[in-house]
Protein backbone atom coordinates (compact mmCIF):
# COMPACT_ATOMS: atom_id res chain seq x y z
CA UNK A 1 0.00 0.00 0.00
CA UNK A 2 1.68 3.55 -1.30
CA UNK A 3 2.44 6.43 0.76
CA UNK A 4 3.11 9.70 0.42
CA UNK A 5 4.35 11.83 2.78
CA UNK A 6 5.50 15.51 2.30
CA UNK A 7 9.41 14.29 2.92
CA UNK A 8 9.25 11.66 0.43
CA UNK A 9 7.57 14.23 -1.97
CA UNK A 10 9.93 17.07 -1.36
CA UNK A 11 13.11 14.67 -1.54
CA UNK A 12 11.77 13.10 -5.22
CA UNK A 13 10.91 16.77 -6.20
CA UNK A 14 13.66 18.30 -6.10
CA UNK A 15 15.90 15.73 -7.35
CA UNK A 16 13.78 15.76 -10.40
CA UNK A 17 13.63 19.29 -10.95
CA UNK A 18 17.65 19.23 -10.62
CA UNK A 19 18.20 16.19 -12.86
CA UNK A 20 20.06 14.22 -10.11
CA UNK A 21 19.24 11.42 -8.42
CA UNK A 22 21.63 12.28 -5.03
CA UNK A 23 19.76 15.75 -3.35
CA UNK A 24 22.83 16.74 -1.69
CA UNK A 25 22.26 20.23 -0.53
CA UNK A 26 25.40 21.93 -2.08
CA UNK A 27 24.67 20.13 -5.72
CA UNK A 28 21.30 21.45 -5.38
CA UNK A 29 22.19 25.23 -4.65
CA UNK A 30 24.58 24.82 -7.62
CA UNK A 31 21.52 23.70 -10.40
CA UNK A 32 19.66 26.69 -9.12
CA UNK A 33 21.01 28.69 -11.38
CA UNK A 34 19.68 26.89 -14.16
CA UNK A 35 16.07 25.89 -12.90
CA UNK A 36 14.95 29.03 -10.90
CA UNK A 37 12.09 26.49 -9.85
CA UNK A 38 14.24 25.13 -7.38
CA UNK A 39 14.09 28.11 -5.42
CA UNK A 40 11.06 27.14 -3.37
CA UNK A 41 11.17 23.68 -2.90
CA UNK A 42 15.10 23.73 -2.01
CA UNK A 43 13.98 25.77 1.06
CA UNK A 44 11.27 23.37 2.30
CA UNK A 45 13.48 20.46 1.59
CA UNK A 46 16.34 22.04 3.52
CA UNK A 47 13.89 23.19 6.25
CA UNK A 48 12.67 19.77 6.59
CA UNK A 49 15.67 17.75 6.83
CA UNK A 50 16.98 20.13 8.98
CA UNK A 51 20.15 21.42 6.74
CA UNK A 52 18.60 25.57 6.45
CA UNK A 53 22.40 26.27 8.14
CA UNK A 54 23.78 24.55 4.97
CA UNK A 55 21.95 26.05 2.56
CA UNK A 56 22.16 29.65 3.99
CA UNK A 57 25.68 28.71 3.72
CA UNK A 58 25.59 27.92 -0.16
CA UNK A 59 23.55 30.73 -0.72
CA UNK A 60 25.39 33.72 1.39
CA UNK A 61 25.88 35.76 -1.88
CA UNK A 62 23.20 34.50 -4.07
CA UNK A 63 20.03 36.36 -5.21
CA UNK A 64 17.85 34.39 -2.50
CA UNK A 65 19.83 34.64 0.77
CA UNK A 66 17.52 37.32 2.11
CA UNK A 67 14.48 35.36 1.80
CA UNK A 68 16.48 32.28 2.90
CA UNK A 69 17.28 34.39 5.63
CA UNK A 70 14.13 36.09 6.62
CA UNK A 71 12.12 32.84 5.95
CA UNK A 72 14.52 30.83 8.62
CA UNK A 73 14.49 33.36 11.41
CA UNK A 74 10.61 33.18 10.96
CA UNK A 75 9.39 29.82 10.56
CA UNK A 76 9.80 26.52 12.36
CA UNK A 77 9.15 23.75 10.30
CA UNK A 78 5.86 22.86 12.46
CA UNK A 79 5.01 27.02 11.65
CA UNK A 80 5.56 26.37 8.04
CA UNK A 81 3.88 23.45 7.80
CA UNK A 82 0.59 24.76 9.40
CA UNK A 83 0.87 27.70 7.07
CA UNK A 84 0.75 25.86 3.87
CA UNK A 85 -2.13 23.44 4.89
CA UNK A 86 -3.82 26.64 5.46
CA UNK A 87 -2.72 28.16 2.14
CA UNK A 88 -1.87 31.35 4.01
CA UNK A 89 -1.40 34.35 2.22
CA UNK A 90 1.34 35.22 4.76
CA UNK A 91 3.51 32.77 2.54
CA UNK A 92 5.25 33.66 -0.62
CA UNK A 93 2.58 31.84 -3.46
CA UNK A 94 5.96 29.96 -4.52
CA UNK A 95 5.83 28.03 -1.15
CA UNK A 96 2.23 27.45 -1.72
CA UNK A 97 1.87 26.09 -5.02
CA UNK A 98 4.60 23.35 -3.83
CA UNK A 99 2.29 22.49 -1.21
CA UNK A 100 -0.70 22.02 -3.68
CA UNK A 101 1.79 20.13 -6.17
CA UNK A 102 2.20 17.61 -2.80
CA UNK A 103 -1.55 17.55 -2.60
CA UNK A 104 -2.12 16.50 -6.09
CA UNK A 105 0.07 13.77 -6.02
CA UNK A 106 -0.80 12.60 -2.95
CA UNK A 107 -4.66 12.27 -3.63
CA UNK A 108 -3.52 10.65 -6.74
CA UNK A 109 -1.52 8.05 -4.51
CA UNK A 110 -4.59 7.48 -2.48
CA UNK A 111 -6.96 7.28 -5.67
CA UNK A 112 -4.31 4.48 -6.72
CA UNK A 113 -4.64 2.45 -3.44
CA UNK A 114 -8.41 2.91 -3.54
CA UNK A 115 -9.10 1.26 -6.98
CA UNK A 116 -5.53 -1.12 -7.22
CA UNK A 117 -6.22 -4.53 -5.76
CA UNK A 118 -4.29 -5.48 -2.77
CA UNK A 119 -1.80 -8.15 -2.00
CA UNK A 120 -2.72 -9.44 0.96
CA UNK A 121 -0.85 -11.76 3.51
CA UNK A 122 -3.49 -13.58 6.05
CA UNK A 123 -1.65 -15.57 9.10
CA UNK A 124 -4.33 -17.19 10.73
CA UNK A 125 -7.51 -19.20 9.51
CA UNK A 126 -9.81 -16.99 11.46
CA UNK A 127 -8.53 -14.02 8.97
CA UNK A 128 -8.61 -16.10 6.16
CA UNK A 129 -12.19 -16.83 6.90
CA UNK A 130 -13.11 -12.87 7.31
CA UNK A 131 -11.59 -11.98 4.23
CA UNK A 132 -13.45 -14.89 2.33
CA UNK A 133 -16.66 -13.73 4.04
CA UNK A 134 -16.03 -9.95 2.80
CA UNK A 135 -15.65 -11.35 -0.38
CA UNK A 136 -11.76 -10.10 -0.64
CA UNK A 137 -9.72 -11.32 -3.68
CA UNK A 138 -5.67 -10.66 -3.66
CA UNK A 139 -5.06 -12.77 -0.62
CA UNK A 140 -1.25 -13.95 -1.78
CA UNK A 141 -0.12 -15.68 1.68
CA UNK A 142 -2.18 -18.20 3.91
CA UNK A 143 -0.67 -19.88 7.09
CA UNK A 144 -0.01 -23.73 7.19
CA UNK A 145 -2.41 -25.58 9.01
CA UNK A 146 -3.10 -29.38 9.63
CA UNK A 147 -6.17 -28.87 11.82
CA UNK A 148 -8.47 -26.70 9.95
CA UNK A 149 -9.31 -25.82 6.14
CA UNK A 150 -8.46 -22.82 3.99
CA UNK A 151 -11.31 -21.40 2.46
CA UNK A 152 -11.48 -22.14 -1.30
CA UNK A 153 -11.46 -18.56 -2.20
CA UNK A 154 -7.54 -18.63 -1.22
CA UNK A 155 -6.51 -22.65 -1.85
CA UNK A 156 -3.85 -21.10 -4.50
CA UNK A 157 -2.17 -18.58 -2.03
CA UNK A 158 1.12 -19.45 -1.04
CA UNK A 159 1.79 -21.07 2.58
CA UNK A 160 3.83 -18.37 4.65
CA UNK A 161 4.35 -21.10 7.55
CA UNK A 162 2.84 -21.49 10.98
CA UNK A 163 0.19 -19.20 12.35
CA UNK A 164 2.26 -18.32 15.56
CA UNK A 165 5.40 -17.88 13.95
CA UNK A 166 4.88 -17.24 10.13
CA UNK A 167 8.24 -17.57 7.93
CA UNK A 168 9.17 -13.72 6.89
CA UNK A 169 11.11 -14.36 4.14
CA UNK A 170 8.43 -15.84 2.39
CA UNK A 171 6.24 -12.95 3.34
CA UNK A 172 9.26 -10.12 2.22
CA UNK A 173 9.61 -12.04 -1.37
CA UNK A 174 5.24 -11.58 -1.68
CA UNK A 175 5.68 -8.12 -1.65
CA UNK A 176 2.25 -7.83 0.11
CA UNK A 177 0.57 -3.91 0.39
CA UNK A 178 -0.10 -5.45 3.87
CA UNK A 179 -0.34 -8.46 6.16
CA UNK A 180 -2.73 -8.98 8.68
CA UNK A 181 -2.66 -11.05 11.97
CA UNK A 182 -4.85 -11.01 15.23
CA UNK A 183 -3.64 -8.85 17.93
CA UNK A 184 -2.76 -11.71 20.46
CA UNK A 185 0.31 -11.86 18.13
CA UNK A 186 1.03 -8.13 17.83
CA UNK A 187 3.60 -7.90 20.77
CA UNK A 188 5.52 -10.81 18.65
CA UNK A 189 5.15 -9.97 15.12
CA UNK A 190 4.97 -6.27 14.74
CA UNK A 191 8.88 -5.47 14.96
CA UNK A 192 9.22 -8.42 12.72
CA UNK A 193 6.65 -7.18 10.06
CA UNK A 194 8.27 -3.61 10.08
CA UNK A 195 12.00 -5.18 10.09
CA UNK A 196 11.16 -6.67 6.22
CA UNK A 197 9.48 -3.28 5.32
CA UNK A 198 5.48 -5.01 5.45
CA UNK A 199 2.69 -2.76 6.72
CA UNK A 200 0.64 -4.28 9.04
CA UNK A 201 -2.92 -4.49 11.13
CA UNK A 202 -3.86 -6.62 13.96
CA UNK A 203 -7.19 -7.84 14.28
CA UNK A 204 -8.64 -8.11 17.74
CA UNK A 205 -10.15 -11.62 17.70
CA UNK A 206 -10.59 -12.14 21.26
CA UNK A 207 -14.01 -11.36 21.25
CA UNK A 208 -16.89 -11.62 19.20
CA UNK A 209 -17.70 -7.87 19.20
CA UNK A 210 -13.73 -7.61 18.84
CA UNK A 211 -13.78 -9.12 15.55
CA UNK A 212 -16.73 -7.07 13.83
CA UNK A 213 -15.31 -4.18 15.13
CA UNK A 214 -12.07 -5.49 13.04
CA UNK A 215 -14.22 -6.26 10.40
CA UNK A 216 -15.71 -2.79 10.04
CA UNK A 217 -12.33 -1.52 10.15
CA UNK A 218 -11.05 -4.22 6.99
CA UNK A 219 -13.83 -2.84 5.10
CA UNK A 220 -12.93 0.15 5.04
CA UNK A 221 -9.23 -0.81 4.54
CA UNK A 222 -10.40 -2.59 1.99
CA UNK A 223 -13.04 -1.40 -0.12
CA UNK A 224 -15.93 -3.63 1.11
CA UNK A 225 -17.92 -1.34 3.69
CA UNK A 226 -21.46 -2.47 2.45
CA UNK A 227 -20.13 -5.99 3.08
CA UNK A 228 -18.72 -5.24 6.60
CA UNK A 229 -21.77 -3.21 7.52
CA UNK A 230 -24.17 -6.14 6.67
CA UNK A 231 -22.17 -8.72 8.71
CA UNK A 232 -22.00 -6.12 11.68
CA UNK A 233 -25.92 -6.15 11.20
CA UNK A 234 -26.27 -9.58 11.18
CA UNK A 235 -24.29 -10.00 14.15
CA UNK A 236 -26.21 -6.74 16.39
CA UNK A 237 -29.31 -8.26 15.71
CA UNK A 238 -28.20 -12.20 16.59
CA UNK A 239 -26.90 -10.57 19.77
CA UNK A 240 -30.51 -8.62 20.78
CA UNK A 241 -32.24 -11.83 20.17
CA UNK A 242 -30.41 -13.98 21.80
CA UNK A 243 -29.96 -11.79 24.81
CA UNK A 244 -33.60 -11.25 25.51
CA UNK A 245 -33.58 -15.29 26.16
CA UNK A 246 -32.15 -15.76 29.65
CA UNK A 247 -32.26 -12.27 30.92
CA UNK A 248 -34.67 -13.41 33.67
CA UNK A 249 -32.64 -16.70 34.42
CA UNK A 250 -30.41 -16.74 37.46
CA UNK A 251 -27.08 -16.25 36.03
CA UNK A 252 -24.98 -20.01 36.56
CA UNK A 253 -21.09 -19.26 37.74
CA UNK A 254 -18.47 -21.01 35.13
CA UNK A 255 -14.85 -22.11 35.73
CA UNK A 256 -13.01 -22.32 32.28
CA UNK A 257 -10.32 -24.78 31.20
CA UNK A 258 -8.13 -24.35 28.48
CA UNK A 259 -5.91 -27.15 27.51
CA UNK A 260 -2.62 -28.64 26.09
CA UNK A 261 -1.05 -32.22 26.53
CA UNK A 262 0.09 -32.35 29.84
CA UNK A 263 -1.24 -29.01 31.10
CA UNK A 264 -4.24 -26.51 31.43
CA UNK A 265 -4.86 -23.13 32.35
CA UNK A 266 -8.18 -20.94 33.66
CA UNK A 267 -9.59 -18.59 30.72
CA UNK A 268 -10.81 -15.73 32.25
CA UNK A 269 -13.62 -13.33 30.46
CA UNK A 270 -10.84 -11.66 28.61
CA UNK A 271 -10.13 -14.83 26.34
CA UNK A 272 -12.29 -15.38 23.61
CA UNK A 273 -13.96 -18.64 24.85
CA UNK A 274 -14.80 -16.43 28.29
CA UNK A 275 -16.63 -13.76 26.06
CA UNK A 276 -18.80 -16.49 24.13
CA UNK A 277 -19.52 -17.11 27.82
CA UNK A 278 -20.04 -13.83 28.99
CA UNK A 279 -22.57 -13.22 26.18
CA UNK A 280 -24.38 -16.46 26.65
CA UNK A 281 -24.83 -14.95 30.18
CA UNK A 282 -22.92 -17.02 32.30
CA UNK A 283 -20.62 -15.37 35.04
CA UNK A 284 -16.78 -16.32 34.72
CA UNK A 285 -15.70 -17.33 38.40
CA UNK A 286 -12.05 -15.48 37.71
CA UNK A 287 -13.74 -12.56 35.78
CA UNK A 288 -11.20 -10.65 33.30
CA UNK A 289 -8.26 -11.78 35.09
CA UNK A 290 -7.63 -8.08 35.11
CA UNK A 291 -7.55 -7.63 31.45
CA UNK A 292 -5.21 -11.33 31.06
CA UNK A 293 -6.95 -14.08 29.05
CA UNK A 294 -5.71 -16.97 30.71
CA UNK A 295 -4.11 -17.55 34.68
CA UNK A 296 -2.18 -20.29 36.17
CA UNK A 297 -4.25 -21.04 39.21
CA UNK A 298 -4.13 -24.52 40.89
CA UNK A 299 -7.20 -26.84 41.81
CA UNK A 300 -7.01 -26.06 45.63
CA UNK A 301 -7.88 -22.13 44.76
CA UNK A 302 -10.40 -23.28 42.23
CA UNK A 303 -12.57 -25.16 44.36
CA UNK A 304 -12.84 -22.10 46.81
CA UNK A 305 -14.75 -20.32 43.66
CA UNK A 306 -17.43 -22.79 43.71
CA UNK A 307 -18.91 -22.78 40.28
CA UNK A 308 -22.01 -24.20 39.24
CA UNK A 309 -20.60 -25.77 36.20
CA UNK A 310 -17.46 -26.51 34.10
CA UNK A 311 -16.53 -26.17 31.12
CA UNK A 312 -13.04 -27.81 28.96
CA UNK A 313 -12.10 -27.08 25.84
CA UNK A 314 -8.39 -27.04 24.03
CA UNK A 315 -5.49 -24.97 22.21
CA UNK A 316 -4.80 -27.96 20.03
CA UNK A 317 -4.53 -31.52 19.59
CA UNK A 318 -8.36 -31.67 21.22
CA UNK A 319 -8.53 -36.07 21.17
CA UNK A 320 -5.35 -35.66 23.64
CA UNK A 321 -6.61 -32.34 25.77
CA UNK A 322 -9.93 -34.71 26.16
CA UNK A 323 -8.40 -37.97 27.80
CA UNK A 324 -5.95 -35.47 29.49
CA UNK A 325 -8.74 -33.73 31.46
CA UNK A 326 -10.86 -37.21 32.02
CA UNK A 327 -7.69 -38.81 33.34
CA UNK A 328 -7.23 -35.54 35.93
CA UNK A 329 -10.47 -35.55 37.13
CA UNK A 330 -10.51 -39.86 37.88
CA UNK A 331 -7.11 -39.22 39.61
CA UNK A 332 -6.83 -35.91 41.24
CA UNK A 333 -9.25 -36.29 44.49
CA UNK A 334 -9.54 -32.57 44.94
CA UNK A 335 -12.36 -32.76 41.86
CA UNK A 336 -14.74 -34.35 43.82
CA UNK A 337 -14.99 -31.92 45.92
CA UNK A 338 -16.58 -29.21 42.92
CA UNK A 339 -19.97 -29.25 43.04
CA UNK A 340 -20.09 -28.99 39.58
CA UNK A 341 -18.48 -32.54 39.22
CA UNK A 342 -21.22 -34.11 41.99
CA UNK A 343 -24.01 -33.24 39.51
CA UNK A 344 -22.82 -33.44 36.58
CA UNK A 345 -22.03 -30.26 35.01
CA UNK A 346 -18.47 -30.56 33.58
CA UNK A 347 -18.70 -29.95 29.87
CA UNK A 348 -16.16 -30.41 27.43
CA UNK A 349 -16.21 -28.08 24.25
CA UNK A 350 -15.65 -28.26 20.48
CA UNK A 351 -12.45 -26.68 20.09
CA UNK A 352 -12.97 -25.35 16.88
CA UNK A 353 -15.97 -23.45 17.77
CA UNK A 354 -14.69 -22.35 21.36
CA UNK A 355 -10.92 -22.14 20.48
CA UNK A 356 -8.27 -19.11 20.51
CA UNK A 357 -9.65 -16.34 18.13
CA UNK A 358 -13.23 -15.59 17.23
CA UNK A 359 -15.19 -17.38 14.37
CA UNK A 360 -17.99 -17.24 12.52
CA UNK A 361 -19.32 -20.09 14.77
CA UNK A 362 -20.45 -18.18 17.40
CA UNK A 363 -24.26 -18.98 16.67
CA UNK A 364 -23.59 -22.60 17.06
CA UNK A 365 -21.53 -21.90 20.08
CA UNK A 366 -23.96 -20.12 21.99
CA UNK A 367 -26.37 -22.25 21.23
CA UNK A 368 -24.91 -25.04 22.64
CA UNK A 369 -23.54 -22.86 25.70
CA UNK A 370 -27.40 -22.17 26.23
CA UNK A 371 -27.76 -26.00 27.00
CA UNK A 372 -25.05 -26.27 29.12
CA UNK A 373 -25.86 -23.39 30.99
CA UNK A 374 -29.45 -23.29 31.95
CA UNK A 375 -30.51 -26.85 31.80
CA UNK A 376 -28.75 -29.75 33.70
CA UNK A 377 -26.73 -32.03 31.75
CA UNK A 378 -24.77 -35.13 32.05
CA UNK A 379 -20.93 -35.30 31.18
Amino acid sequence: MRKLTFEGFLKQYVAELAGVQTASVHKLVDCMAENPRLKEPLFLYALTFDKVDLLLRYTANSAVAAEYEQLSNRYSLEQMLLLLEKQSPELPEGYLKVWRSYCSVRDAVLADNDTKEKRIVATSVATCEILDKLEVEGVVGVPKTDSYSIPKRYENAESVGSPMAPDMEIIKSLKPDIVLSPNSLEGELKSQYENIGVESYFLDLKSTEGMYESILALGKMLGKEEEAEKLHQEFEDFKNDFAQKHNEQEAPTVLILMGLPGSYVVATESSYVGSLVKLAGGVNVYGDGNGQDFLNINPEDMVEKAPDIILRTSHALPEQVKKMFAEEFATNDIWKHFEAVQNARVYDLDNEKFGMSANFQYEEALKELETFLYQEGTN
